[in-house]
């Protein structure tokens, strides 16, 4: 059935759904405090019994302050013998007896090891009623949002298994595939393309088969994503016309013979889209998403921090057509629910997480005091701390949000950056630790002296790091196996730097080296204006994309991919 049929006869029921969700978190956010209090208590009643919960007296906790005395802030590895108890099958290690283990959703940790968040049948069914808010908000101001086909780019919910057979992966891979059928009828592909595990194979066969159908929505959180799936369309636009008019899926890509059995439907030939295809192709010389996707309404992916610095590719690429921010929302939880196309900002989503927050300045204070939402205000920033009900309470979260206003008494947060040891430009999530251990490692094998470097994101058509180490730091001939070495250890201490790199969407590191002494003018720079020389800290992560601006290079080592 054609979209548009199939929105002709359900939009009766999505217009008063859409209104529904909107009115109830609506009027939520005129009572944020109020609202607050029940969902933390909620959480907490609900696991009470778990081991967690007997540990830190929940059967005791009665009111916001209560919670606050008996459970300390923390961060995963205060969590981890909890969750692995999880893994191995103990859910009475965190949760109560009517909650359920769907998967774990993985993310990079500060350390070589990922993080595996239990997703909980709470935590899944708030997580889904968060999106169709935000869903709500955005299909509210462009009614031809779902028009014609829903383009999700996402990442597999199935990448791996626990020893116990709990599958592990990507939430934004569980929510698009467990969608319900007639969301799913709407999807551009299937989605077992997903599961597909070479980036430039599964981004190669999404675009083979979106590019048979017009697109309305296109939904992926890296701005990076969006980029990649339209210069995937041009760079391969000749295969893809001819495998549309054939029917076929190139033998070029390394897709799983049962995946290619699954998409036997969706490769039907069509002579007459690959000659629409062809002539465009001719006559503009390229083939973009702007060209085959005239009625594309709207665009869903994360505008802020960094991130910002993707967005005026997008027009280059698919027009002027609007960007909405998904909001801040990680393997840990959602924050924010856009609910404009302006900025980055979102409301805060106080019907799914409780939440706290450090002021910015306090973050390093032994017991830093939290400030709760309606206590927050506008221009300031804060550090989210987070109880889900995915087992994390009192979370730190390490994100650095700003207010920057209200939506009736609740604040509209906008993410600033991943906390100030933390660098992100495309979902990476590098840690100083991390480049620290990566660096020297390579100094103690290649045992060259290196006494102090710099490693930050670098802005380009394809961003990438940058190592700055001083001129003279690295013998002669050495800087090219320095270079190899730190990147393959980044790679395997963070699993998301590997993915992105894997897929394209960030370059290989590149050496660079400074003026001698450039260091210490930027440790005297800093201590004449932040004050006592003991407590400075040489940063060996900058995660700010203009730090190069700064520093005067006087050559550099490119390696060979």
């Amino acid at each position: 059935m054609p979209n548009s049929l199939l929105i002709r006869l359900l939009f009766p029921i999505a217009e008063r759904r859409a209104k529904r969700f909107h009115g109830v978190f609506a009027e939520a956010t005129k009572t944020p405090a109020e609202v607050q209090k029940r969902t933390l208590l909620e959480k907490i009643k609900r696991n009470r019994d778990s081991k967690f919960g007997r540990d830190h007296s929940f059967s005791k906790i009665r009111t916001v302050e209560d919670f606050r005395r008996n459970v300390e802030l923390g961060d995963y590895q205060h969590f981890r013998p909890y969750i692995d108890r999880v893994k191995e099958g103990d859910m009475r290690a965190l949760f109560g007896p009517s909650e359920k283990l769907i998967m774990f959703s993985m993310t990079s940790g500060t350390t070589g090891s990922p993080k595996y968040i239990p997703v909980t049948t709470s935590f899944a069914r708030e997580y889904k009623r968060s999106s169709l808010v935000w869903a709500a908000f955005a299909y509210l101001d462009h009614r031809g949002m779902p028009a014609e086909k829903l383009l999700p780019v996402v990442s597999s919910m199935c990448e791996s298994f626990t020893r116990q057979g709990v599958p592990c992966g990507a939430m934004s891979g569980f929510h698009a595939q467990t969608q319900h059928f007639v969301g799913r009828s709407m999807y551009a592909v299937p989605t077992c393309v997903f599961d597909i595990t070479d980036p430039e194979a599964r981004y190669y066969t999404l675009m083979r088969i979106a590019a048979r159908h017009s697109v309305s929505f296109l939904s992926t959180p890296n701005p990076s994503t969006v980029i990649t799936i339209a210069r995937t369309l041009d760079t391969h636009h000749e295969k893809i016309v001819k495998d549309i008019h054939d029917g076929t899926l190139s033998d070029a890509f390394d897709v799983a013979n049962d995946i290619r059995l699954a998409l036997r439907l969706h490769l039907r030939p069509n002579p007459r889209r690959a000659r629409e295809l062809g002539q465009i192709a001719s006559d503009a010389g390229r083939l973009y998403p702007r060209d085959i996707w005239p009625d594309l309404a709207l665009i869903a992916s994360w505008k802020g921090g960094p991130l910002v610095s993707y967005l005026p590719l997008y027009e280059e690429y698919y027009g002027n057509v609007p960007v909405r921010d998904l909001g801040l929302l990680a393997s840990e939880g959602r924050m924010s629910i856009p609910h404009q196309d302006e900025g980055g900002g979102g409301i805060l989503d106080i019907q799914g997480a409780f939440f706290e927050f450090i002021p910015e300045g306090e973050e390093d204070a032994e017991h830093p005091d939290t400030l709760l939402c309606h206590e927050l205000e506008e221009g300031k920033r804060y550090f989210v701390v987070l109880t889900t009900s995915a087992g994390l309470y009192r979370y730190n979260i390490y994100d650095l949000v700003e207010v920057t206003g209200f939506f009736n008494a609740t604040p509209v947060i906008a993410f600033l950056n991943k906390g100030k040891h933390i660098s992100s430009i495309t979902g990476e999530k590098i840690t100083e630790s991390q480049v620290t251990q990566a660096v020297m490692t390579v100094v103690a094998e290649l045992g060259v002296v290196v006494e102090t470097f710099q490693v930050s994101p670098t802005w380009d058509e394809v961003p990438y790091y940058s190592i700055y180490v001083e001129d003279g730091a690295l013998r002669d001939g050495v800087g090219k196996d320095f270079l190899k070495a730190v990147e393959r250890n980044l790679r395997a201490l963070n699993m998301e730097y590997e993915s992105k790199r894997k897929s394209g969407r960030l370059g290989h590191m590149v050496l660079k080296f400074i003026g001698a002494g450039t260091f210490d003018a930027l440790r005297a720079e800093h201590i004449k204006k932040r004050g006592r020389a003991e407590q400075y800290k040489h940063p060996f992560l900058v995660p700010d994309v203009d730090h190069s601006k700064r520093l005067r290079v006087v050559s550099e080592v490119a390696a060979e991919e």
